[in-house]
């Protein structure tokens, strides 16, 4: 029997914990709408569920917070993003945080199940059409394999933008220099193939970013590594 841990918005929770209970396979350790109570669950467990699934938009902490946390805590810890989001910057930056499976809601039933155990096998599984689209974005750029895709700073200048901060009140707020911000914005235009801050706030937007809500640094840096064979997902 395979145990899951899962963070989801709370209908699907329901119809994926029932889905996955009925096939016989699986048993559903931890199961939370929210993903502060993932990690808290997953803090006073004396032991590892086998999977751990996750919705890109849980209540608390989003699905990004909350797979940094987890990549923090139990780097060890195997996971699959459920999500209706079908955006390669989505898979990208769930990527950048260590998940090893991006699968839509809209799968069959059995694809769904598949790619569950591809992943608990030790499998990569992400969409073959958005890994497409990030092998173009990504084509001919130095970040490929064995690079960090974003830095720390870079993700909390698109939070803070997401909330509506302005270069002067970014700098402020990461106690760097206006110049420093600009660089670090040309970097994710760069990696995101945007031309202007209205096209990364549209990006991000698409890619489910939680406008209200501040990230979550870790208590220990933990880079995860672009993973290479991404046509191969």
């Amino acid at each position: 029997m395979i145990t899951v841990a899962m963070a989801c918005q709370a209908l699907t929770l329901a119809g994926i914990a029932g889905l996955l209970e009925a096939s016989g396979i699986y048993k559903i350790g931890i199961r939370s709408s929210s993903g502060n109570d993932l990690i808290k669950q997953l803090q006073q467990s004396h032991t590892l569920p086998d999977l751990c699934i996750i919705g890109a938009r849980p209540e608390g902490i989003d699905g990004y917070n909350t797979m940094q946390q987890i990549r923090t805590y139990w780097p060890q810890l195997k996971t699959v993003v459920l999500t209706s989001l079908h955006s390669p910057v989505a898979l990208m930056l769930m990527m950048h945080y260590g998940a090893q499976g991006y699968t839509s809601l809209s799968n069959r039933e059995e694809l769904l199940l598949e790619n569950l155990a591809l992943v608990h096998d030790g499998y990569s599984c992400y969409p073959q059409d958005l890994s497409r689209q990030l092998n173009a974005m990504l084509k001919n750029r130095k970040r490929r394999q064995g690079i960090c895709i974003f830095s720390q700073k870079e993700l909390e200048v698109m939070h803070l933008l997401c909330r509506h901060y302005a270069i002067k009140q970014i700098a402020g707020e990461l106690n760097v220099c206006e110049c420093t911000i600009n660089i670090h914005l040309k970097h994710l235009y760069e990696k995101l193939t945007v031309s202007n801050k209205q096209e990364l706030l549209a990006c991000l937007y698409e890619a489910g970013f939680d406008m209200s809500k501040k990230i979550i640094p870790p208590p220990v840096r933990h880079h995860i590594l672009y993973r290479s064979a991404l046509a191969d997902a």
